[in-house]
Parts: C-alpha cells; sequence; structure tokens
C-alpha cells in the first residue's frame, strides 16, 4: 500500500503568512497529528527572507526595503536571503524517521530535490542538482532551498524562479565580496536565471502556475510512490500560524535582531 501525504496547494499569501504556515505544519507533524505534508504557494507581493542565522542589516539595504514597502521575514531554516517575487515555493514536512531524512543534509537534499527536477524537465527546463541546496540549468541559479531539522522533523523549503529582475533584487540584496569574488554585479546576476529564460513570457501568466503546480505534485507522488490528498490547514494549524505570524514573522524582534525565540 503506498504511502499518503498531504497535498496543500495555496494561492498568492503574505509572506508571514508563509512563514508562519509552514512552521505551524512542522509543529504538527511533529505532534503526530499530521501525515507529510507536501505545500506549494506564492507571494502576494514581493517579499524578503533571511536565513535563520543572517544579520539583517548585513545582508540587506534595509532603508531601500522600508522605503518600498517590502517586508524582511527571518525564516527558521538557514541559507541566504532571497527576495520572493515571480517565483513559485515548495516545502516539505515529514519526520526525522522517515526514509527521506535518512543519511546527510545533503543525501536528505538530493532526495528531496529529485522530484523538483523531474517536474521542471516536464515543463521544457533540464536542470541538475548542485550541493550544497541549488538547481542549476545551462550552469545557472534556478532553484535554492534551505532546511532544518528540530523537534523530530525536517523541513524544506525552495523556491522555483518564474522570472527574475537583477536590478530590482540587488536594490534591496547586498552582495558580499566573497560572494561576486571581485566581479561587478552585472556578472553577479547572471548566475542566475528563470522558467521565463527557457519557456517565455507564458510563465508569468496563471495557467502555467497551474501546470508547475501540478507537474510538482505529480512528479513528488510518481518519484516517491506516495498517494497525495489534497487538503488545507486543520483549524488548529491555522490558528497556530495565526499565533506564530504573530509572535514571530510579523515582529521585528524576531525578524531584524533574532531577540526572540521561535
Amino acid at each position: 500500500m503506498k504511502e499518503t501525504w498531504r497535498l496543500i496547494e495555496d494561492a498568492a499569501l503574505p509572506g508571514p503568512w508563509n512563514m508562519a504556515a509552514d512552521f505551524a505544519l512542522m509543529k504538527s507533524v511533529s505532534r503526530g497529528e499530521s501525515r507529510p505534508v507536501l505545500r506549494i504557494y506564492r507571494w502576494e507581493r514581493p517579499s524578503i527572507t533571511i536565513g535563520y542565522f543572517q544579520e539583517a542589516a548585513d545582508e540587506l539595504y534595509m532603508d531601500a526595503c522600508a522605503a518600498q514597502g517590502v517586508p524582511v521575514i527571518r525564516r527558521i531554516t538557514g541559507g541566504g536571503a532571497v527576495l520572493h517575487d515571480s517565483e513559485i515555493t515548495y516545502s516539505v514536512s515529514l519526520p526525522l524517521t522517515h526514509p527521506l531524512a535518512f543519511g546527510t543534509v545533503l543525501d536528505s537534499y538530493k532526495k528531496l530535490l529529485a522530484p523538483v527536477i523531474r517536474a521542471l524537465g516536464l515543463l521544457g527546463v533540464e536542470c541538475e542538482y548542485q550541493p550544497v541546496n541549488d538547481l542549476v540549468a545551462r550552469g545557472k541559479k534556478i532553484s535554492g532551498s534551505a532546511q532544518t531539522r528540530r523537534d523530530g522533523v525536517l523541513l524544506q523549503h525552495g523556491t522555483i524562479l518564474l522570472d527574475v529582475d537583477p536590478d530590482k533584487m540587488f536594490r534591496f540584496l547586498r552582495v558580499s565580496r566573497e560572494k561576486i569574488e571581485g566581479k561587478n554585479l552585472e556578472q553577479a546576476s547572471s548566475r542566475v536565471t528563470s522558467m521565463k529564460a527557457f519557456l517565455g513570457p507564458t510563465v508569468n501568466e496563471e495557467p502555467f502556475a497551474g501546470e508547475l503546480y501540478a507537474a510538482l505534485a505529480r512528479c513528488f507522488g510518481d518519484g516517491f510512490s506516495i498517494r497525495l490528498n489534497d487538503s488545507r490547514l486543520t483549524p488548529r494549524e491555522h490558528e497556530e500560524a495565526l499565533s506564530i505570524a504573530h509572535r514571530l514573522f510579523e515582529n521585528p524582534e524576531w525578524n531584524i535582531t533574532r531577540s526572540i525565540k521561535p
């Protein structure tokens, strides 16, 4: 008999809610109240997330973020700063006792990114895994992921870039000297690509989002021989997500200074 996971497909939602929903689902899996979950979602407006350990002022032009009304949200996962704009995001929550969580962090990234690779391939974009946590197409990053392991659960979430505007990205994100290796921003931005670069402007239209949602669900299901049941947050998960969003992801004491515990 196939293992059953929950599939949650959300429309575009505020950044704090997206991060809170992922955290609430992780907690639900930890308590044994939820099966593993694949969630697919988008962002209501441009938002920035920074990794758990990052210093916001070191990674971002905070004045520009404030002036443009771009929320800055600290993830509970690691990794670097990301401008979430024209993209589709996935998250996976599963117990650390699950075979997909066995081995090293790199092992789990490789396993969990395999269906994402297949999904993009179905839509006409060939890419490959590049450790630690990226997918690259023709040598350029098209997807990045981040992970945390806590309370007996693995949470991984990642982006799939539909379109990218380097000028907009670097209006908010600082690029370290180490990252650009002495090169200019134009060369740094050339290391990133998008679905639009391969498939054209129709990727920004609503039908394509539906195709990508369906491809991800199909490839997770087929790739892991699991049954995905359509789901939504339970009342308890919804209430917990509201509380988490208020306490953490809408709170500068968490987002900017990390002066409170998650």
